[in-house]
């Protein structure tokens, strides 16, 4: 392969000034943002450059990507598909990324789909041709069409062998084929115009010869022409592309490095940005743990709380039935208490018939007492009698006061515990709402307490029901103490009766 001189090495500078602003377009956004996200800004999540080719539109500033020529895209193909056998053959040795493989394959794609479309045009341009020779040839003899119908079947045949091969492959297997093709029409055509003319006549065997001969050498002069003429074309096809693909290699390699280049940096930064989101997150982690660890720790202290607030209720569930067992006794005691109080209610029914009897009869000793001044002293002496037994009536009930102050503060204390309770539950409440029920139970308890209050303010009652029986008990030793004395007047009476009768 010759050299390119180093005047035709220089690009086209508008070409490449445009592709490669393009391509640092369309790369720039990801440093960018990789840059700004080290420096703590958030900005756009940029499109990632190694998706698609889709996104190259976007960013071209002219709204349009650049159309390649038939020939240049070829050449750039063969390019691209020496660049990437070189690569597969160093791929072994060398560790390459997978963007540089991504890049490579869809270079040999491109390669395929255009050695293909260059074969397509190759076997146009020689259908051309052939029909050229073709209807050169019916002037000379009759033409057949089934011939053609078969190297058309042939050509399509041949279309899955051509693909993927390099194009001097492509010329040899041509030359062979067209060659063997134009051998097989001769001696057809030969034989036929042999059968021909013998058919017609045997007079004319000279005649035959020397048109057989002139036919051969138009043919073989009517295809020797256009097969050398293709031959040159290719070759000088060949040596053109070999020319541009040798200038188009060094300014593309040069941009190929720079790309390189960029992706090894915005790789490292990708690196460096995981390892920092992997160390943020295995913090995140540990605090996440040792928060696990105090939720369980206060689960567990909540839950020994419920099993001491259980505890709790328990006792006063049992206290609670202690005291309904108590409300039974002193049910009990309070129907009993009902019948003594019936009972007692006739006793002063009687004691108060007995009463005024005993005022009448008091009357009736005032009235003598005029009579007996000497028993006034007596009377007296009752008198201060009665006061110490009232006295002691009131002793008795400072003491029952004492009693109802001690009931009072055990009230208190109750009501205290009552609101301690109560506390407690409405703590127990703001910490498992399923404590509801049990609430709903110590609200029965308070009522109960509530009754037992009641029971003690009856209890209270009961008391000073006995401190007034206790009274009506002194009046009535008292009345009897009177009729004691009204005895004694009457035996006084007597006696004085007795003397005067005599």
């Amino acid at each position: 392969m010759a050299t390119p001189s180093t005047s035709r090495w220089h690009p086209q500078t508008k070409k490449y000034e445009y592709n490669y602003g393009l391509g640092i377009n369309f790369y720039q956004p990801m440093i960018d943002y990789l840059e700004d996200k080290e420096r703590g800004v958030r900005g756009k999540s940029p499109h990632l450059p190694w998706s698609n080719e889709k996104a190259l539109r976007e960013f071209d500033p002219m709204k349009t990507i650049k159309t390649y020529s038939d020939e240049e895209l070829n050449r750039l193909a063969r390019k691209t598909e020496a660049s990437a056998k070189e690569k597969l053959r160093d791929f072994k040795t060398t560790s390459k990324s997978w963007y540089q493989l991504s890049q490579s394959v869809s270079a040999a794609t491109i390669t395929e789909k255009i050695q293909v479309k260059k074969t397509e045009k190759k076997k146009k341009n020689i259908l051309r041709q052939i029909n050229s020779i073709q209807t050169k040839m019916k002037d000379d003899f009759e033409y057949d069409p089934t011939l053609d119908k078969q190297i058309a079947a042939e050509l399509k045949s041949e279309q899955k062998y051509l693909r993927g091969k390099s194009a001097k492959a492509i010329e040899q297997q041509l030359l062979s084929k067209s060659r063997k093709n134009i051998a097989e029409t001769i001696e057809h055509d030969v034989g036929k115009s042999e059968g021909s003319v013998v058919a017609r006549s045997f007079n004319f065997s000279g005649h035959n010869r020397m048109m057989e001969d002139r036919l051969c050498k138009a043919i073989g002069e009517s295809f020797e022409v256009p097969l050398e003429n293709l031959s040159a074309e290719l070759k000088s096809f060949d040596k053109r592309s070999q020319h541009f693909f040798y200038d188009k290699s060094k300014a593309t390699s040069i941009e190929i490095e720079q790309l390189n280049a960029r992706v090894v940096e915005a790789e490292t930064r990708l690196k460096t940005e995981v390892t920092r989101i992997k160390k943020k997150l295995q913090i995140q982690i540990t605090e996440l743990e040792m928060s696990l660890d105090t939720a369980n720790k206060t689960n567990i202290d909540l839950q020994k709380t419920i099993k001491k607030q259980s505890l709790q209720l328990t006792e006063i569930q049992a206290h609670y039935d202690e005291i309904q067992r108590q409300l039974q006794v002193t049910l009990d005691q309070l129907s009993v208490s009902q019948r003594r109080v019936q009972a007692l209610t006739a006793e002063a029914e009687e004691i108060r018939g007995n009463y005024e009897s005993a005022l009448r009869g008091k009357r009736q000793a005032e009235q003598q007492a005029e009579e007996y001044s000497s028993r006034i002293n007596e009377l007296t002496t009752i008198n201060v009698n009665l006061a110490s037994s009232k006295s002691k009536i009131e002793q008795e009930l400072s003491t029952v006061v004492a009693d109802y102050d001690e009931i009072t503060k055990e009230l208190r204390i109750s009501d205290e515990r009552y609101q301690r309770v109560q506390v407690e539950l409405k703590h127990t409440v703001e910490i498992l709402h399923e404590e509801q029920e049990r609430v709903v139970k110590i609200e029965a308890i308070k009522k109960s307490l509530e009754i037992e209050v009641k029971n003690l303010s009856v209890r209270l009652e009961e008391v000073e029901a006995n401190a007034i029986v206790g009274g009506k008990r002194i009046i009535s030793k008292l009345e009897a103490r009177l009729r004691d004395l009204e005895v004694e007047l009457d035996e006084e009476r007597d006696a004085t009766l007795k003397p005067s009768r005599f």
